[in-house]
């Protein structure tokens, strides 16, 4: 058929423009269907695939017709078998198929859906209009099969890929919540383990900070699946109030002074010793420490920390410093992604802590800006809006 051969190009480019949007699996089957009814010219069509040895239809803009039903067999066994596009006129199957007739249908097109090689489905156009189809008409069919085959799984790998990050979602925020009673125990224990020993035998008190130590660490990344959780559902809630921003960053140092009482942590502050900022207190504390403790551990030992503290333009300026083992270009854009752990990064955690960040810093409308180089460090600059007093 001549129409076929004319603008064939354009039509079958079109069709792969509307497979390459972000479409769900529901709105691939439609468009699929909808593309090959335009190409050909023809009135309605329908998708059947391969499912567990059974030809199910998935999709019909049929007249009436249902979806997700057991196709008729003969047609896409055929199709299957040969993998080549099959045309049939109406008059030819009038004693089988009646209601082909009464419908007004003139010429079927059965399309083989194939994908590396093996053919996952068939595509079937219905056309009130006689189609005489030659070797190259076909050919072109069997191209746009092709194209059709890669839009399906292109969106069935999109759609198993979502369900099962839903369902690893599903498990850590059970999981986490699950841990959160045994820990609180755990943790009480061990406290009174460690007031117990502490100024007795000086072994077994070293082993029971390095047990509180461990417990904390715990409790942390127990908490940071909670919060990966409350983020991703928007329940995260926030208590914002207004509160001295040098004196919020002292704390989250002194936090990591704790654990790292080897680092040198210095603070340089330019603000005026008042200057508040509106925010909450909690939060904002857990971004300082989050990136303080990156420097911290990705630092040798005899390195200092550097946080200064400034105004820039409309903004108070935190920024960190540190002279560690940095970040690899390629992995900037990538930190800020969930469970992301950059691959020269072989320290403990989920690759959680600048993704929990970011998003409480947006909360704040705020903003990180990260530069790093190999082998000589990275300076985080954190930038938070003005607090103006009325």
């Amino acid at each position: 058929m001549k129409r076929l051969s004319g603008d064939i190009v354009e039509r079958i480019y079109k069709s792969i423009l509307s497979f390459l949007g972000q479409l769900n699996l529901d709105e691939t089957y439609k468009s699929v269907v909808e593309e090959a009814v335009k190409l050909v010219d023809a009135e309605y069509g329908s998708l059947v695939l391969k499912v567990n040895d059974e030809f199910v239809k998935i999709y019909s803009a049929e007249p009436g017709a249902t979806e997700s039903q057991t196709g008729k067999k003969a047609d896409n066994h055929q199709v299957f078998t040969k993998n080549q596009a099959i045309i049939a006129n109406v008059s030819e199957t009038l004693d089988t198929k009646p209601e082909l007739k009464k419908a007004g249908n003139r010429s079927i097109m059965h399309i083989p859906l194939t994908y590396r090689s093996k053919t996952i489905g068939v595509l079937t156009v219905n056309s009130k209009k006689y189609q005489d189809f030659g070797p190259k008409e076909k050919n072109i069919l069997n191209l746009f099969g092709s194209i059709a085959s890669l839009a399906i799984r292109k969106a069935q790998l999109n759609d198993e890929t979502e369900k099962a990050l839903k369902s690893r979602d599903m498990f850590i925020a059970m999981a986490a919540h699950e841990f959160k009673t045994p820990l609180t125990t755990i943790h009480g224990y061990a406290q009174l383990l460690l007031s117990k020993t502490r100024g007795g035998d000086s072994l077994t008190h070293s082993w029971a900070v390095d047990l509180n130590n461990e417990i904390k660490r715990l409790t942390s990344l127990t908490k940071e699946l909670l919060e990966i959780d409350t983020i991703k559902t928007g329940e995260l809630n926030y208590n914002f109030k207004e509160a001295n921003l040098k004196d919020i960053l002292d704390k989250s140092a002194k936090d990591i002074k704790f654990g790292y009482p080897q680092k040198k942590i210095i603070i340089s502050s330019k603000l005026n010793i008042n200057q508040s900022i509106v925010c909450d207190i909690d939060k904002l504390s857990e971004v300082f420490t989050n990136v303080i403790e990156n420097a911290a551990k990705y630092s040798p030992e005899s390195n200092e920390i550097r946080i200064t503290l400034s105004e820039k333009n409309s903004s108070l300026r935190v920024v960190v410093t540190d002279k560690g083992i940095g970040i690899p270009e390629g992995d900037l854009e990538k930190i800020f992604d969930g469970y992301y752990r950059s691959r020269n990064h072989n320290r403990e955690g989920l690759g959680l802590g600048l993704f929990l960040s970011k998003n409480i810093l947006d909360k704040h409308l705020g903003k990180f800006n990260i530069r790093s180089k190999i082998n000589r460090g990275t300076s985080v600059e954190i930038l938070l809006p003005k607090h103006k007093k009325n």
